[in-house]
């Protein structure tokens, strides 16, 4: 049964608030590519006040197209660097994400637009990607924009519809590029197998059309282009191989097939059962009547994914089939009757329900027993709604679940957490020895943080005034050497321990932690002993 639709305001809302909680914090979901490469590329092209082309690591910034960094960079301008308003962006895209997406259902295959709504946000892969500065889903929700402008563009042959899609499909580019191979893909699958109207002066206005969305993109999409390459070439041209050889293109990459299968199920979970029975439901050709308004997603989902075969891939790379996945997962639960809903909710809930213990205990044993208490409560109501075959309610639990897990269990570990610094040491010249001990250093203070090597020569590189050091208490016998044979005096100001994640979030005790160390933990209820014992230091002026 269709629910009543709230409207698109709600809908927006709701999604905002699921997928907001802790985004401030230094201790929300992060990973190197935010931190590395988002928030110092924003950061650098605002104290370079040159924007046209934003830098990274003092040096144009060709490996990705200028928008998105342009956005980051303007918020940091007008409302200052903090992690809120940086990554409010991911937030605000994946919100509208889910409300166009569950438009394009319901106008294109007549899904349940509230259903297919919390679905999207319910994805682990929308409830992880949508909190981080990063660029795949700013570039799915103009894909997907493009595409939708352009299949009405297929069916009525408006010039206005291939025009906005054509812009759509710039912006999303000037983003990231993949955007152009998805919009092909999709293109050319849609032009095949979607039923349309015929005739000759219909087919006119779409080849018109065509070449009004090519204008429109070319326009918009390659002057910058033009200009990096005119001002550029040979920097440019060493970016483009780099980035082709990053992919590792061969005949065929085996390891590619676990990622991929991983990719598809990860990013849809813990809808990742009935993703795979609505591709087989869709992909085959009724017994009776017309095929499946639906077989296309299907198609240019599988198109989509092959080239992923011949290549390294990340499971981020198939973000743009988000939209994809949600629609067919919606129109296929609501197909079915309430005995097999209630199995697949139940199976969702399930996945949902396994990380979301684990990490309600963990959280629960070291810092507050309630967080546990409460994780249980959210997981029984999820399990009552699934149990009475109550699909919206149930996907809502599942983003409220989600929701909490991120933005309230993890946060509380304090992973990437850095101590407190004085004003005096955020206005003075800082450099991160040995690695990046504190990943979002750069937005606390404001400005890109230098990264020195612990060796003399790096360190020579000190300037003659008061500065200060971020370094690993390991490392600091060497740094003593070297700032000695510098002629440099240094005071140890402040120790501190630090959560750093290594990849993934499971991994963020300090790498030489033991089996003996984690015991010790469990047993005094305390996740001190784990952190990587660092220090800040004071050097003196020559």
């Amino acid at each position: 049964m269709k629910r009543s639709d709230p409207g698109g305001f709600w809908l927006l809302l709701i999604g905002l608030l699921v997928l907001a909680p802790s985004i401030w914090l230094e201790s929300s979901l992060t990973g190197g590519d935010e931190h590395r490469v988002s928030f110092r590329t924003a950061l650098e092209t605002q104290q370079a006040d040159q924007w046209l082309v934003p830098t990274y690591e003092s040096e144009p910034r060709l490996r990705k197209p200028p928008l998105f960094y342009w956005v980051l960079t303007a918020t940091s301008e007008i409302f200052g660097p903090s992690l809120f308003h940086l990554r409010f962006w991911g937030v605000l895209c994946g919100a509208l994400l889910a409300v166009f997406t569950a438009r394009w259902g319901f106008r294109q295959f007549s899904a349940d637009p509230v259903l297919t709504f919390v679905i999207v946000i319910s994805c682990l892969g929308m409830a992880t990607e949508s909190r981080r500065a990063m660029l795949d889903i700013p570039m799915t929700l103009f894909l997907l924009l493009s595409l939708e402008r352009w299949s009405q563009s297929l069916k009525k042959g408006h010039g206005r519809d291939a025009i906005v899609a054509g812009v759509y499909l710039a912006i999303a580019a000037l983003i990231k590029p993949p955007a152009l191979y998805f919009a092909a893909t999709g293109m050319l699958t849609m032009a095949v197998l979607q039923t349309r109207e015929s005739g000759v002066s219909l087919a006119m206005k779409r080849i018109a059309g065509f070449v009004l969305f090519l204008t429109s993109f070319s326009i918009l999409f390659l002057p910058w282009w033009a200009y990096v390459q005119s001002a550029y070439p040979e920097l440019l041209q060493e970016r483009l191989a780099e980035q082709v050889n990053r992919r590792e293109f061969s005949l065929f990459h085996p390891e590619s097939v676990p990622s991929l299968l991983g990719g598809w199920l990860g990013l849809a979970a813990p809808w990742s059962l009935a993703l795979i029975f609505a591709v087989f439901k869709f992909l085959r050709r009724p017994q009776e009547g017309s095929p499946y308004p639906e077989r296309w997603l299907v198609v240019w989902l599988l198109i989509s994914t092959i080239p992923f075969l011949f290549m390294k891939t990340f499971e981020r790379y198939l973000i743009p089939l988000l939209p994809a996945f949600a629609i067919l997962i919606s129109t296929y639960l609501d197909s079915l009757d309430r005995r097999i809903l209630k199995q697949h909710l139940l199976v969702a809930a399930t996945i949902t329900a396994i990380p979301a213990l684990f990490v309600g205990a963990f959280v629960g044993w070291f810092a507050m027993p309630m967080l546990t208490v409460l994780t249980v409560l959210i997981l029984l109501i999820l399990w009552r709604f699934s149990a009475q075959g109550d699909a919206v309610n149930s996907a809502l639990s599942t983003a409220l679940c989600w929701s909490f897990c991120l933005g309230i269990l993890l946060p509380t570990i304090g992973i990437g957490e850095g101590p407190p610094l004085s004003a005096e040491i955020r206005s003075s010249p800082i450099y991160q020895v040995g690695e990046r001990h504190l990943p979002m250093l750069d937005v606390h203070v404001g400005r890109p943080i230098p990264d020195l090597s612990n060796d003399q020569k790096s360190l020579s590189q000190l300037p003659e005034e008061t500065c200060y050091l971020i370094i690993a208490e390991a490392d600091l016998a060497g740094l003593k050497q070297h700032l000695t044979q510098l002629s440099r005096e240094y005071e140890i100001l402040q120790r501190f321990g630090v959560f750093r994640s290594r990849k993934i979030f499971t991994r963020f005790s300090r790498s030489d932690a033991t089996e003996e160390d984690w015991q010790n933990a469990f047993a005094s209820r305390s996740l001190e002993g784990l952190k990587k014992p660092c220090m800040v230091i004071e050097v003196k002026p020559l």
